[in-house]
């Protein structure tokens, strides 16, 4: 599975393609310039990334005089200066502005202070790479040949996972690691005066986070920690440096809980149970707020009688947060009340099957009054299908959105949404992006995937909704037609081209 999140901003808007071309073969995605995909597979293998990784940078804290120097091993070195011009763009034009660049040995001042100056490393200064290790990535012909690719580190902080046709799968996390000395806290500042806190290269691959085909059979990674990838995950912090393993092992969240969930219930997932992995809608704890809710009622309900409705839609909701379901839309205004600093609602005992007291059992049951109010207020009644009030929109174009990644509510099919309007309707801004769905055989690939708008950005196009409308919306996912181009019944094209002196 591939399933990153982003915002749906065009400077992060994704397009589907097919690259053949030579020994590369290749389906996946990319922002448009980059000169080759980087989510994806080939003939052999897929690669996914998730946000996450080791410490590939430092903050230096200089010690400087009147004289623009700065200390170090006990003399005074000069900063270096470095005039630029950046083209600026404003409401009348490009216009250049000039700056000042200031620099000691370990890189560009970013606070400076009378006596003091603080200073940003990154083990990705002059390196450029990355390209040639990409190309070098899709090249790979098994999992030798991808380690080897691995071995540039070139790739920025990402969980990296493998998997290929031979039935072999791989996690790394990936980064451009400094060997540094382990007698600092490279979490904070460090003395830049001393040549102890030099960097002593770049950490090989063989040192990183990593793991091949983990007797488990499966793993997962929802930007969580590689000691919550998998139950009794062998990637424990014990055996790494901290700026390598750069996490917390148990750190985890609900959607990695909830993949957990389904993965670990079916050693033999099928291919449309795992495409319901991938669009699964279900709120991880919903089950815990409803018991909390139900025991509240029971306890204080004769003073809350009003509530009876809204007690029962939630009570009786079945946790998920498809576009048809009903109570989903009053269980998101409800959280959003109890997570008011002014609520006193004890969120995480709830999510922790604590038992409450009766304080917090009449505090859950004003919430759900203000939620009520309020879902009124804007929405006119609290019984509608989520779909009603969780929407994407492009141009003039609306279509209901199921999932959601807001107010404390995290499905695998994690879709980040405005506040409500007025009317009650929140926007989708972000979330899933390209998801990719991959079954890998040794007689080759098979992929489906979908995205929340259309593959064309001109609103005249009918691919410019087009796949939010017919597939993002109804949790379907299209075959990716890998290597079958030419057998395709229709194919469509469309080339503009002008003149320089044509309007």
């Amino acid at each position: 599975l591939i399933d990153p999140h982003l915002t749906w901003t065009p400077a992060n808007r994704f397009y589907e393609s097919h690259f053949h071309g030579g020994d590369i073969n290749f389906y996946g995605f990319s922002i448009v310039g980059t000169p080759l995909m980087v989510l994806g597979h080939t003939d052999i293998f897929s690669i996914a990334a998730t946000t996450g990784g080791p410490d590939c940078a430092d903050i230096y804290e200089e010690q400087i005089n009147q004289n623009n120097q700065y200390k170090y091993d006990g003399a005074w070195l000069n900063i270096q200066k470095e005039d630029v011009e950046i083209e600026v763009r404003t409401q009348s034009g490009i216009v250049k502005e000039k700056h000042t660049i200031e620099r000691t040995h370990h890189g560009p001042i970013i606070k400076r202070m009378p006596d003091r100056a603080f200073v940003v490393k990154t083990a990705y200064d002059q390196q450029v790479g990355f390209v040639d290790q990409l190309l070098d990535i899709l090249l790979s012909t098994n999992i030798g040949d991808f380690l080897n690719a691995l071995s540039a580190n070139q790739l920025l902080p990402q969980n990296i996972m493998y998997a290929d046709i031979y039935g072999n799968s791989f996690y790394l996390r990936a980064g451009r690691v400094p060997i540094r000395s382990l007698d600092y806290d490279w979490n904070q500042p460090v003395p830049g005066w001393t040549s102890k806190t030099e960097w002593q290269g770049i950490h090989p691959l063989s040192d990183l986070v990593q793991i091949l085909n983990p007797g488990i059979g499966y793993m997962q990674n929802c930007n969580i920690s590689p000691g919550s990838m998998m139950p009794n995950s062998p990637l424990q912090p014990e055996h790494y440096p901290p700026y390598i393993y750069n996490d917390k092992k148990d750190r985890t969240n609900s959607r990695g809980r909830r993949a957990l969930q389904l993965l670990d219930a079916d050693a033999n997932l099928t291919l449309d149970e795992a495409k319901k992995i991938a669009l699964d809608t279900y709120v991880v704890d919903s089950d815990k707020w409803q018991t909390a809710l139900t025991k509240a009622f029971e306890e204080h309900g004769t003073a809350f009688i009003h509530l009876q409705e809204a007690v029962t839609l939630i009570t009786q909701w079945n946790g998920r947060m498809d576009i048809d379901t009903k109570g989903s839309a009053l269980f998101r205004f409800w959280l959003r009340a109890c997570r008011d600093k002014n609520a006193s609602v004890p969120i995480s005992h709830i999510q922790e099957g604590q038992t409450l007291g009766g304080g917090a059992h009449r505090n859950l049951l004003r919430a759900l009054e203000n939620a009520v109010e309020e879902l009124n207020k804007r929405a006119g009644k609290i019984d509608l299908a989520w779909g009603d009030l969780h929407r994407g929109t492009r141009g003039d174009q609306s279509w209901p959105i199921g999932g959601l990644s807001a107010d404390g509510i995290n499905t695998l099919r994690a879709v980040k949404s405005f506040s409500p309007d007025e009317k009650g309707i929140s926007y989708v801004k972000g979330g899933q992006f390209c998801t990719t769905v991959i079954l890998l055989k040794p007689e080759g690939i098979i992929s489906y995937s979908a995205t929340p708008f259309g593959q064309n950005n001109h609103p005249s196009s009918a691919h410019y909704t087009d796949q939010g409308q017919l597939l993002f919306s109804k949790g379907r996912l299209k075959p990716t037609w890998y290597g079958s181009i030419d057998k395709l019944t229709r194919v469509e094209t469309k080339r503009t081209s002008k003149t320089p002196n044509s309007p």
